[in-house]
Order: C-alpha cells, then sequence, then structure tokens
C-alpha cells in the first residue's frame, strides 16, 4: 500500500497535471507520478492492479487535456 504522504503527492501532482494551462509543467507531473507509480511497483508498496488503476488515471488527465486543446482550437 502507498503511504498516505505519498498518495497525497500522487494526488496533488495530477490535479496540478490536469488544471495547468502549460504542457510542460502537466508533462512534469505526470512524469513524476509515473516514477512514483514505478518505484511502488518495484518495491511491492502496490500491487500491479493498483498500478494500472494509477496509470488509467494519468491516461485519464492526458485525454482531458488533449480534448481541452482541440476544442479551444475550433
Amino acid at each position: 500500500m502507498i503511504p498516505k504522504e505519498c498518495q497525497d503527492l500522487i494526488n496533488l501532482s495530477l490535479d496540478m497535471a490536469l488544471k495547468t494551462d502549460h504542457d510542460e509543467i502537466s508533462k512534469a507531473n505526470l512524469d513524476r507520478v509515473s516514477g512514483m507509480l514505478n518505484y511502488a511497483l518495484q518495491s511491492g508498496d502496490i500491487q500491479p492492479i493498483t498500478h494500472a488503476s494509477e496509470w488509467a488515471r494519468i491516461d485519464l488527465i492526458r485525454a482531458l487535456r488533449d480534448k481541452r486543446k482541440n476544442a479551444a482550437r475550433i
């Protein structure tokens, strides 16, 4: 199980990645979460199913950002 403090940091990073207007900041936050999740999986803190669920959140944020970007072009 991911420690509460780490989960809070993951949630904060995902929130910032979603809400920022800057692609670089979003990417940096998503990369940070990716590293934390991969470390947690390798160290045995989370199971593969939890890892996959968290990755689904990352993919969702990327999709929402892309949708927002495409809508702004119209």
